[in-house]
């Protein structure tokens, strides 16, 4: 994450299409530091509505 923000910044959206086992996730979301990482989008995959659709924002900032 260190990297990324270096790399491109810190307006950088991190779009998460999540293929991993439910305990490789909670670790990925234990690790993760409220408000101090980039934007992550993270997205679901839904049959029904054709796709992957947008399930969350985590570390989202209101606009001021």
């Amino acid at each position: 994450m260190d990297r990324l923000n270096a790399r491109h910044g810190e307006d950088t959206i991190i779009r998460v299409f999540p293929a991993m086992p439910v305990a490789l996730a909670a670790e990925f979301g234990r690790i993760l530091m409220p408000g101090a990482e980039l934007l992550l989008r993270v997205f679901d995959h839904n049959k029904k509505l054709g796709g992957f659709v947008r399930a969350i924002e985590i570390n989202s900032h209101p606009i001021q």
